[in-house]
């Protein structure tokens, strides 16, 4: 049947032109009903179909006449509408092609195996039993799936790289999916793109209410979908949205050609491109924007699109400070729904019985659930989670169980022991279920159902993501019980587990709940059949605009374009095309991208943003690139927004209470450089006793690094080592000491991470064995290692008491020097790390070393140590070379001054003054950044500063 391109005028909102041509090109029934059931409208996706029904019932509503809707279709259903419900029989279910994959891989010979993902999936086969097996199953899955849909041949692909290294995987490839092909046949089924292709290779009949198709604004068809529209028994009428100088620019199916469109420049005025750094900060430009080009729009004329789909959340939470109300469209993946991802952690515990698969487990919202506590009893749950998180942030410990735990010598790691204990044994208890026989997967559907009742009951009612997805999972139990038995392996419990989850995991999504008056945040392919006269797009950046595929073993873009595929360069034009033909029917539209990814990666802005005149390039790619602040705009909603664009306020301080008072009568050194940097985060972290705990440290941090060498080099000074002259009897010593203790800290198996940086300690601790037997040599001995000291200041508020910890005190005669060890990256010296300029002066950020020597000339004059006190760092830095003591040359005026300066920081402390805090605080290093509205994502943790174990407070 022959297929006709008709234009939808560019500069109208195409839905509503469609809307007009279908109501006026329409049968009429009785009454003067409008009668489309005999049209097939196919669309991008259910959205615009809802969109598109909702102005067909307005203008029957106007011209007072029913209307008989048409039915609607998606290029990806398009197939089966066309053949009926005929054509999938014998279809294989998703879950049916993924068991296909996985027993065609258990059975493939190991050269094969080889061939196609190397050798160590051959000598370990075993691994196919297990996650690595189903993933991998569902991988070839995906691709099968992408060569069916594309109509590719197995020649077609052996003949593009037959003269490739890929070649021999190629051919190992298909001789796994012949087996599947043929485990399918012997079950009566073929895969489902199989199954559509031959029956629109045979005549298609049509169905008897069907007289034409019409596809409206489709962008893109895979190639089965331009086999149908092909093989249509009716009338094809493509409409599509474009100039009608533009129409020899689209192929036969309307997609737009990949040459002209992949470079077309677009007018982009540079003020309608708004810049902003971390997503926080661009999702406050949306707001902004809003102001600017939307001032009093209501919420159905403003369309908002996400081009980065990380950034939902984010403009999700600052919109709600202004008392707009957002919800992501695309909805939720199951497998991110509650009850999907707690079974997913039951299922790593149970196979893996790992840290990191606890640790997981135990931050779900549901983990009470697992752990079958209820009640006060939760708490236990969020007591253990912490737990975790204190011990991963301790010891980086991957094994795990009562066996695996490194016991602490303190009360509170025995107390975490205990917590531990109870919890593995509750899981054990809840997992029993699934015993380790292997029985048909059939077989574990009721063993597999109780688990899921005994987590979430039968009766219980439940918020509207989880009733959903725990509906999805029910029926995925219904699928497992019907496998067919040549597709039903025999499988332990756990396998049973993961084959349930992966045939749910990639059903539909979860749409959102519906409610009233809240802004859809969408995607590319909605937005451009949304009918709002205003745009904003946030994310324009490359990589999320144009979408780009990472690198793919099997389809590179260049063997896609030699199959026909869709590659790099056909994305390019579409999402070229597509952005010219949402912006054109529109009155007002503003586009923001980002500096910063939510990993707080750089970005760079799109290349469609860029296709700028040679005299405008320039200036658009300085202003992308320069970070700048971005200046919050006040709010938009119907009483504005507080600071920072949330509805939370930074709790102030309040009154301490006796306990927290007395708390505060003695302070640590650190304390009075944390007070310098900010009293609000000192009240934070003195007063209320909050900290950090951070789960997804993967190596040491700075101040795990700092500890461990602190913790040797303590040894050291009280061992009998530390007079020794013999550098390499010093080096031995200090190698035997890191080995012993990092096995006590991270056990026999750390970390690969861990074991590179035990190992650049090894390197610093060579450079300071060095460094230490040249300052013996100039007369200098160990009196003292990791000393005690406590002194009192006199405030006008009363006195306080102050405590540190001196890493290190050397003598040499008459002569004192007090030396702390500085192992960050990138050690400052005494006098940065102290004072810095302010104006014509120096202010003390740090009063560290001026309140040790205070120590000094009041404890150790008593124990009859007198003479000059020298102040330094004992400096072991990344640049071995740099390794040395940085004495400080500060005169007795200048340390009476910081004296004086702790004795003001301690007046306010006792006076309660924390407040406000102080606004220019380093982010990365802000533990408390999400209390003081700074941001609401967490940024690793900056290697390069001074942050080290502060061993004073210990």
């Amino acid at each position: 049947m022959a297929i006709a391109l008709r234009i939808l005028p560019w500069l109208e909102p195409p839905l509503r032109s469609a809307c007009a041509r279908l109501i006026d090109a329409a049968p009429r029934g009785a009454l003067g009903a409008i009668d489309l059931r005999s049209t097939l409208v196919v669309l991008p996706g259910s959205r615009a179909a809802r969109r598109l029904l909702e102005l067909l019932v307005d203008a029957a509503a106007e011209r007072g006449v029913r209307l008989v809707p048409p039915r609607f279709a998606t290029p990806g259903t398009l197939a089966l509408e066309l053949c009926g419900e005929v054509s999938l029989r014998g279809a294989a279910t998703r879950l049916e092609a993924q068991l296909a994959w996985l027993l065609a891989l258990r059975g493939a010979n190991p050269r094969a195996l080889r061939d196609a993902f190397g050798a160590r999936i051959a000598e370990h086969r075993t691994d196919l039993a297990g996650s690595a097996g189903w993933a991998l199953a569902q991988e070839l899955e995906q691709l099968g799936a992408e060569l069916g849909w594309g109509l590719i041949e197995r020649d077609a692909v052996l003949r593009a790289v037959a003269d490739e290294p890929v070649a021999d995987a190629w051919r190992a490839w298909f001789e796994i999916e012949q087996s599947a092909t043929e485990l399918l046949a012997r079950a009566g089924l073929r895969f489902e793109a199989d199954a559509l292709r031959e029956h629109l290779d045979r005549e298609v009949s049509p169905h008897a209410s069907l007289e034409r198709v019409i596809a409206i604004a489709i962008a893109e068809w895979s190639p089965l979908a331009r086999r149908a529209l092909e093989r249509s028994p009716v009338a094809v009428e493509l409409w599509i949205h474009a100039r009608e100088s533009d129409r020899a620019h689209f192929d036969a199916c309307g997609a737009p050609h990949a040459e002209p469109w992949a470079t077309r420049a677009l007018p982009l005025p540079e003020e309608r491109l708004w810049i902003a750094d971390q997503p926080a900060d661009q999702a406050a430009a949306v707001v902004g924007v809003l102001r600017e080009a939307a001032p009093g729009a209501a919420l159905d004329e403003v369309a908002f699109g996400v081009l980065d789909p990380a950034l939902a959340p984010f403009l999700v939470h600052e919109l709600a400070g202004h008392e707009l109300e957002a919800r992501d469209a695309a909805g939720l993946l199951v497998e991110r729904s509650a009850p999907h991802t707690l079974l997913s952690c039951l299922g790593t515990w149970r196979e893996t019985r790992s840290f990191a698969a606890l640790a997981r487990l135990a931050r779900h919202p549901h983990a009470a659930r697992a752990l079958g506590v209820e009640g006060e009893r939760a708490e236990e749950v969020a007591r253990l989670s912490i737990a975790l998180d204190r011990h991963w942030r301790a010891h980086l410990q991957t094994a795990c169980g009562v066996h695996g735990w490194i016991d602490g010598a303190d009360e509170r790691e025995t107390r975490a022991s205990q917590s531990l204990a109870r919890a593995t044994e509750a899981l054990d208890q809840r997992l029993a279920v699934l015993g380790d026989e292997r029985r048909a997967l059939p077989q574990w559907c009721g063993a597999l159902r109780e688990l899921l009742l005994a987590l979430y009951g039968a009766d219980e009612e439940h918020e509207h993501e989880t009733r959903i997805a725990l509906e999805r999972l029910a029926a995925g139990l219904a699928e497992l019980a019907d496998l067919p038995a040549g597709l039903a392996p025999e499988a332990s419990g756990s396998e049973a587990l993961a084959a349930w989850l992966a045939g749910v995991a990639r059903t539909a999504a979860i749409p959102p709940p519906p409610r009233e008056r809240a802004l859809d945040l969408l995607g590319v392919l909605e937005l451009h059949l949304e009918d709002a006269p205003v745009l904003v797009l946030a994310g324009g950046n490359e990589g999320r605009f144009p979408t780009s595929r990472y690198a793919d073993r099997w389809l590179p873009d260049a063997l896609r374009r030699r199959l026909g595929l869709a590659d790099a360069r056909q994305r390019a034009a579409r999402d070229t095309y597509l952005l010219d033909a949402m912006l054109a029917p529109r009155r007002a539209w503003r586009i923001v991208c980002g500096r910063r990814s939510v990993e707080d990666d750089a970005l760079l802005p799109s290349r469609l943003l860029l296709r700028a005149p040679a005299e405008e390039l320039g200036a658009r790619i300085v202003r992308t690139l320069e970070r700048t602040p971005y200046a919050r705009p006040p709010g938009i909603g119907a009483r504005g927004a507080r600071a920072g664009g949330s509805n939370l306020t930074i709790p102030r301080p309040k009154p301490l209470d006796e306990a927290q008072r007395k708390h505060l009568q003695t302070l640590p050194v650190s304390a009075f450089r944390a007070y310098l940097a900010c009293p609000y985060r000192f009240y934070l972290r003195y007063a209320l006793g909050l900290e950090p705990l951070d789960d997804r440290l993967a190596e040491l941090d700075p101040r795990l690094f700092g500890n461990l060498a602190h913790e040797v080099l303590q040894a050291f000074g009280d061992s009998e080592v530390r007079t020794s002259r013999d550098e390499e009897r010093v080096r031995t010593w200090l190698h035997a000491s890191l080995e012993q203790r990092a096995r006590v800290h991270f056990g026999p198996q750390p970390l690969i991470a861990v074991t590179v940086q035990l190992d650049m300690l090894r390197k610093r601790l060579d450079s300071f064995a060095r460094w230490q037997v040249e300052w013996a040599e100039a007369g200098w001995r160990i009196v003292a290692v990791e000393r005690e000291a406590r002194s009192t200041l006199e405030t006008s508020a009363g006195p306080i008491a102050i405590r540190g910890r001196i890493d290190r005190l050397d003598a040499r005669g008459d002569e004192l020097c007090v030396l702390d060890y500085k192992t960050g990256e990138r050690t400052l010296g005494v006098e940065a790390a102290h004072r810095e300029r302010d104006g014509d002066q120096k202010r003390w950020v740090d009063l560290q070393l001026p309140l040790y020597h205070r120590f000094a000339r009041e404890q150790l004059a008593s124990e009859g140590l007198r003479g000059p006190v020298q102040l330094g760092f004992l400096r072991l830095p990344r640049k071995l070379a740099e390794t040395g003591v940085d004495l400080a040359t500060w005169t007795e005026v200048e340390l009476a001054e910081a004296e004086a300066e702790a004795v003001r920081i301690a007046e306010a402390i006792r006076a309660e003054r924390f407040w406000p805090p102080n606004p220019d605080f380093p982010l990365a290093n802000d533990d408390f950044a999400a209390l003081c509205q700074r941001r609401n994502v967490l940024l690793p943790f900056d290697d390069e500063s001074e942050v080290e174990g502060e061993t004073e407070d210990a």
